[in-house]
């Protein structure tokens, strides 16, 4: 009997979770849904656009109308216009459609709210993260044994916050992008191989697919860009290299932009501007970012809720060595991700287990991870017994607490030292636990002044 690869069974594990969970949650016969919060937003093109035809959104106003509270839109001059751009509708758009064919075909409301098209979004996060879980393979195995391969997929798919959001909140933008940078990953190693159209086109169209659902992710450009360079001038002849590839740069430009164009279209059809900030009132404070509580608060650190992803930073230290070609570009994608994310107003970003935004670049640092582990399981055996015990405790935490979080014992942002310790490792909530919490305070952060808040 032909052996069955061990990183395949990892990611044939996740699958029969993830399905197991959903099956006991059943969150489509709950309210709010599945289709609610950023989903909803992400989603509203799809339903305005194929059913009630109307990018304006000004069918809401019809008498009757069920599903105001799911469609988020602020005024503008023709309508309403939707705070997400559409990337995710477009990934979304095959599940959706099928989803829709089932409703006509077998009398079933066809609203674009009712139950076949929560199940058919469910479908679709989760044909996502089993092909990035596939693609990142594929990108691990290019340095990595097989046995490195799997620790890694474990690692990231059950050992961080990845879990919950290809399980209970999987609808999300996250595990959408968590495929698409592995699949734009693994093209750039590609594309240096052989620069050819094919190549090309798959990393214009995944750039665009990426920013079109996260814009602050065109940092990931920064894997293509410092691919292989490690100096000053590396980057100068790297400029020069690319500058002659004028037809593949142009390529991928376009390709990026024919990507964008109908958001541009819709931006201009509803406000008269083919560039428009849809996220009206949100700011970035660049000159005040929250790194330190965003990556160790209790309230939503970064490697408190996902100590794993330690090993990936640990990883650097060897990913020069022995994967020279993705150690600028990762270490830069990270650095500079990282001081974004974390310049946002709202750096905790509202309801959510962990910093979710790290998610997209899960796949970038699992290369690091295997780096860290690669060096490990070449020492002593007691040394790799504690990282083993280490990386089955935490995968152990990761899950418990992912529970934990589902059953409101983690609050989705309130949580404090005292009210994390007062949970930890137990299935029951404390009497006055409650007591213990301490909301974030969202106005001050909205309205926050660098300069008067460091003369206080």
């Amino acid at each position: 009997m032909q052996k069955i690869k061990i990183s395949a069974l990892v990611i044939f594990l996740m699958s029969i979770v993830w399905a197991n969970k959903q099956t006991k949650l059943k969150r489509w016969t709950n309210p709010p849904g599945i289709i609610s919060s950023d989903v909803a937003v992400y989603y509203s093109y799809l339903p305005a656009a194929f059913i009630y035809k109307d990018l304006t959104l000004n069918f809401i106003e019809t008498p009757g109308f069920q599903f105001v509270e799911k469609i988020w839109g602020f005024s503008v001059g023709k309508g309403r216009v939707l705070k997400m751009s559409m990337g995710l509708s477009v990934l979304n758009l095959p599940f959706f459609l099928a989803a829709h064919a089932y409703c006509l075909v077998t009398n079933t409301e066809a609203t674009g709210y009712s139950v076949p098209y929560e199940i058919a979004l469910l479908v679709s996060s989760l044909f996502y993260v089993i092909v990035g879980m596939v693609f990142l393979r594929r990108l691990l195995r290019l340095y990595f044994n097989e046995w490195i391969t799997a620790v890694c997929l474990l690692v990231i798919g059950l050992g961080t916050n990845l879990f919950n959001y290809a399980t209970y909140e999987s609808c999300m933008s996250h595990a959408y992008l968590f495929c698409l940078v592995n699949i734009f990953a693994l093209y750039v190693y590609k594309w240096y191989q052989s620069s050819s159209i094919r190549n090309t086109i798959i990393l214009g169209v995944t750039g665009g697919l990426i920013t079109l659902i996260r814009p602050t992710d065109i940092l990931v450009f920064f894997l293509f860009f410092l691919y292989n360079v490690t100096s000053f001038k590396e980057l100068k002849s790297r400029v020069i290299s690319l500058s002659k590839l004028k037809i593949q740069m142009a390529l991928m430009v376009i390709l990026f932009l024919c990507i964008w164009s109908p958001q541009l279209a819709y931006w201009k059809f509803l406000t008269g501007k083919y560039f428009f900030f849809s996220y009206v009132g949100d700011k970035f404070y660049f000159n005040g970012p929250h790194i330190t509580e965003g990556l160790f608060s209790y309230r939503k650190g970064w490697l408190l809720y996902s100590p794993l992803l330690i090993f990936s930073l640990a990883g650097f230290f060897w990913m020069r060595s022995k994967i020279p070609g993705f150690f600028s570009g990762s270490l830069i994608f990270l650095i500079t991700s990282t001081y974004v994310i974390f310049s946002f107003w709202c750096w905790w970003y509202g309801g959510s287990f962990g910093q979710r935004p790290f998610i997209d670049m899960y796949g970038v640092l699992a290369l690091p991870m295997g780096c860290f582990f690669s060096a490990a399981f070449d020492q002593s055996w007691w040394k790799k017994t504690v990282v083993l015990l280490s990386v089955t405790f935490l995968i152990y935490l990761n899950l418990f607490q992912s529970n934990q979080y589902v059953k409101g014992l983690i609050h989705y942002e309130a949580m404090t030292k005292k009210a994390y310790w007062a949970v930890f490792l137990k299935e029951k909530m404390p009497m006055g636990w409650h007591y213990l919490l301490q909301p974030p305070d969202s106005e001050g952060a909205r309205l926050y002044n660098v300069e008067k808040h460091r003369r206080k």
